[in-house]
């Protein structure tokens, strides 16, 4: 059996049971884009006829995933509906990168399906993990009838184990999350091992570690790739993003390792204010850096659209004043955390402390005034844009 090496089937409705619209819609979400990436079959895929196939090639392509297991069972749902009511069955894919990307397109497949069906409920089929993050953008459009989640059934023995894990780490996007940050590790410590300060290696790879099970855990790793896809679109488009985005990265890197150093160097002192002693040193130089980072974007805009956006101007603003703020908070801590360790507070923590806040709290104010000031403007100028 041969399948065409690149379906797009959503273009005169195809699959569709004689023209008609159907009611309730049966959709596959394969968010990571596996049948793009293995099979290239393009979404969306209409018509029960269409995913077989779609699902066929994916498993020819590759038996062991997953998704080939959610399209029959989109398949098997779909002919247990159809005999009872209107229906119909359907794939949208998204984007290897995951995030952003996959998002969009996700909502226009969607709102194709959508369309092209005259579907006013789905249900929703997938195989776990990244697609059930889409759920609520599907939900803003449409009527959500159900969810099913397909998990493959197997023996729960050792062996299969360890032949599921190592068959999983050979995926690319595991690859990333596992291998990069392993290799990372082994690099600081060799270096660190090779100007003989071993303990200092441990000691950041674990700062890193740290850091790195953080992004993993608020899901900020979808943030730095909206971050990678703005500059690379600001290049192609003539913008100037990318400058800042790098020293905003550069003073970043600087400020974690210095803070790193500092933790390590106030080997004599409790550890609690080598904590905030760090923190302190690290935050001088990441705020600043977000700050010329937001400042990038706002100058991009402008550079590309001749647009003032006001919204990321005031957050510029709060961002400054709550610069001075957290700096000002955390020469509180240094003078409560003294207190606890030697039951005395330096003087030197009071001016910096009193200076701090006193300068956040006029930026906070001065913004406050000047966006109702630019506010304003907008209301009078319709030619002005948010």
């Amino acid at each position: 059996m041969k399948f065409p090496h690149k379906l797009n089937i959503c273009k005169n409705n195809i699959g569709l049971r004689g023209g008609a619209l159907a009611k309730k819609l049966v959709v596959c979400v394969d968010r990571d884009d596996d049948l793009g990436e293995k099979a290239k079959i393009s979404g969306p895929i209409i018509g029960r006829e269409n995913v077989l196939r779609a699902a066929v090639a994916l498993g020819l392509k590759d038996p062991e995933d997953s998704d080939s297991n959610a399209l029959f069972y989109a398949i098997k749902l779909y002919d247990d509906l159809v005999a009872e009511e209107d229906a119909e069955v359907a794939v949208i894919t998204g984007s290897i990168k995951l995030g952003k990307e996959a998002d969009r397109k996700i909502s226009e497949q969607l709102d194709d399906v959508l369309q092209k069906t005259g579907a006013n409920e789905v249900l929703l089929v997938s195989d776990g993990a990244e697609d059930e993050a889409i759920y609520p953008l599907i939900a803003s459009r449409v009527k959500i009838g159900g969810v099913r989640t397909v998990y493959i059934k197997q023996s729960p023995n050792v062996e299969k184990f360890i032949h599921t894990v190592l068959r999983t780490l050979k995926e690319e996007k595991i690859q990333r999350k596992v291998y990069v940050p392993l290799g990372i590790a082994l690099l600081i410590y060799s270096l660190a091992s090779l100007v003989g300060h071993p303990s200092a290696g441990l000691g950041i790879i674990g700062l890193s570690l740290g850091i790195y099970f953080m992004i993993l855990a608020y899901n900020l790793e979808d943030k730095f790739l909206v971050i990678y896809e703005d500059m690379k679109e600001s290049i192609t488009r003539g913008g100037i993003l990318a400058p800042f985005a790098m020293v905003a990265m550069t003073l970043s890197i600087v400020g974690i390792m210095l803070g790193s150093t500092q933790f390590f160097m106030l080997q004599n002192l409790p550890i609690g204010y080598r904590i905030v002693e760090a923190v302190s040193i690290a935050l001088l130089w990441l705020m600043p850096a977000l700050i010329i980072y937001v400042s990038g974007k706002i100058a991009d805009w402008w550079v590309r659209e001749r647009v003032f956006h006001t919204t990321a101007f005031t957050i510029m603003i709060t961002l400054i004043a709550l610069n001075f703020l957290i700096m000002g908070s955390m020469e509180m801590i240094k003078m409560i955390v003294e207190f606890m360790y030697y039951g005395a507070i330096s003087s030197s923590h009071i001016t910096p402390l009193i200076i701090d806040y006193i300068i956040g709290i006029m930026i906070g104010i001065a913004g406050g005034y000047i966006y109702r000031y630019i506010k304003k403007r907008e209301s009078v100028s319709p030619s002005a844009a948010e």
